[in-house]
């Protein structure tokens, strides 16, 4: 799976420890992060591009989303150009996972996980935290590629998986198919077949 990241260049310098973290993890997954775009491009750099150079970065990175499987971002520093590519990639129908480290979510991205089940916003307060956070993100972006299913459940069900969402910061689909799956290896009946 090719997962393609998208970060604050200007805002570099506080999440680039973030972003390596983030990389390191996915590639340990076996899985491909498009990252260069972010880490091996500066401020400066950016400030002497000439406009042919600021137009081949661009076409790189929706080349990028365009290829890509889904998105990460990390949305600790605000950009409206990262908020730009959030939207390219969830109009493209495209599992967006966004990385908040902060004190309170952007009330954007609370809007948006709640209306397109293929959008989270994963929340850390330390690079440790990344360690779970992004494997459990690389299985809802599995999630985005599967066969959807819908079922009707009651106030009381979904009031529920909203309440396990926030206490474990885990998506709701993720947490049911852990459920489904906990039944698959228990059930013995299934596992013979």
């Amino acid at each position: 799976m090719k997962i393609f990241l998208a970060a604050s260049i200007y805002g570099k310098q506080n999440l680039e420890d973030s972003c390596k973290k983030i990389v390191d993890l996915v590639n340990k997954s076996g899985h491909t992060i498009m990252a260069d775009h972010i880490l091996n491009t500066t401020n400066e750099q950016m400030a002497q591009w000439k406009k042919s150079q600021d137009f081949d970065y661009h076409l790189h990175v929706m080349d990028g989303i365009k290829n890509a499987d889904a998105l990460f971002a990390e949305i600790s520093h605000s950009s409206t150009s990262v908020g730009y590519l959030i939207s390219l990639a969830a109009q493209a129908g495209k599992p967006v996972v966004c990385f908040y480290n902060g004190n309170q979510k952007p009330h954007l991205f609370s809007t948006l996980e709640e209306a397109n089940d293929k959008f989270v916003v994963a929340e850390y307060k330390s690079l440790n935290d990344l360690d779970k956070l992004v494997s459990e993100m690389i299985d809802f972006v599995h999630e985005g590629q599967d066969t959807r299913f819908n079922f009707f459940v009651t106030p009381k069900h979904i009031n529920y998986l909203n309440w396990i969402s926030k206490s474990r910061r885990i998506p709701r689909s993720v947490f049911l198919r852990r459920l489904i799956e906990k039944e698959m290896r228990d059930n013995t009946d299934f596992s013979n077949l």
